[in-house]
């Protein structure tokens, strides 16, 4: 169910759309993409806090970043500074990256049974451990594989309600679903992909699977969520 939030940026007021059961760190980085031409996409998300008109005490005061959002919002932006930038790497469109898990050291992989696994390391230098991103952030970015000796393109798909992570065969007429689709989410140098369809996150366990995890609170994140995305130059067919 896609939500409304009513916001106002230094006077400029927009309306964001959100989906219900966010949380206020997804919200907040939907405002920044949608502020991006007064260049609030600009600021380390640290330096951008949202708050809401509190009755009670009648002024505005900070919605916590782990609030779950089930109605529409009306917030107010306000900028703040602390003693040093916060440092993250935005995915983009078109662009191919390796994924580190810190959890297991490892990358993630496609495996030759279509498996994704977190096996990968810097030395397997091809296509099993790189994937290109389709997509954009508000409605999600799609991973994509490329199999170059059968000429064979894969996407990251959720399955078993995110039980089994798998490489599902990709043509160009075929639509991504929202079980292949994640949002980005930044914490400083790391990144976690939020799966658009069961709304927990793409991981890693220590024996290498790969799988969705949720997450008791998004201001501490499960480790098993964390990402560092490594830009990685490799030439695919589309």
């Amino acid at each position: 169910m896609v939500l409304k939030a009513q916001v106002d940026f230094k006077g400029i007021k927009r309306s964001v759309s959100f989906e219900k059961g966010d949380e206020v760190l997804e919200l907040r980085y939907l405002i920044m993409v949608a502020f991006a031409d007064v260049g609030l996409d600009k600021l380390p998300p640290a330096h951008v806090e949202l708050l809401k008109y509190d009755e009670g005490d009648r002024d505005y005061v900070p919605l916590p970043l782990d609030t779950i959002l089930e109605k529409d919002i009306n917030v107010k932006v306000e900028l703040t500074e602390d003693e040093g930038p916060e440092l993250y790497h935005r995915v983009r469109k078109d662009t191919s990256y390796r994924l580190w898990n810190p959890a297991t050291t490892s990358l993630l992989q496609r495996e030759s049974n279509n498996i994704i696994s977190c096996n990968g390391t810097f030395t397997d230098m091809d296509y099993g451990t790189v994937a290109k991103t389709k997509g954009v952030s508000r409605t999600g970015f799609s991973f994509f594989f490329e199999d170059t000796l059968g000429s064979k393109t894969y996407v990251i798909n959720a399955t078993n309600k995110g039980e089994i992570m798998v490489a599902a065969e990709y043509s160009t007429d075929s639509r991504t679903e929202s079980s292949m689709r994640f949002r980005p989410i930044y914490y400083w140098s790391f990144t976690v992909f939020r799966n658009v369809k069961y709304k927990t996150y793409l991981g890693c366990e220590k024996d290498g699977r790969s799988l969705l995890v949720a997450m008791n609170s998004t201001s501490y994140p499960d480790p098993r969520a964390l990402f560092i995305t490594n830009k990685y130059n490799l030439d695919f067919s589309f």
